[in-house]
């Protein structure tokens, strides 16, 4: 994974090299559980990250900036959560072991 200096300018995310795998997993989430939407259905595209920060533009860029010697980084998933619900009040659906 590697830093994206801004996802908008109060953002700052990290992302995956390649997002393909991370995009098909959530497609095929969203296929069993159709009453589940993408956040809320708020973005037509799937964009695979972890939010790192929220601020303004000038600290975000600083801080990426300083994270992006970090990266990039190497992780494996081993199981996915399927939440519900908002934030302090979220609950498992199912977990899935990959």
């Amino acid at each position: 994974m590697c830093i994206r200096d801004r996802f908008s300018n109060d953002v700052l995310v990290l992302v995956p090299i390649n997002p393909t795998p991370f995009i098909n997993i959530t497609k095929k989430i969203l296929e069993k559980w159709p009453q589940l939407q993408y956040y809320n259905g708020k973005y037509d595209n799937i964009a695979p990250h972890v939010t790192l920060a929220y601020g303004n533009s000038k600290e975000l860029k600083q801080l990426g900036k300083f994270l992006k010697k970090f990266t990039p980084i190497e992780a494996k998933c081993c199981t996915i959560n399927i939440k519900t619900g908002g934030s302090g009040s979220m609950k498992i659906l199912e977990k899935i072991v990959l």
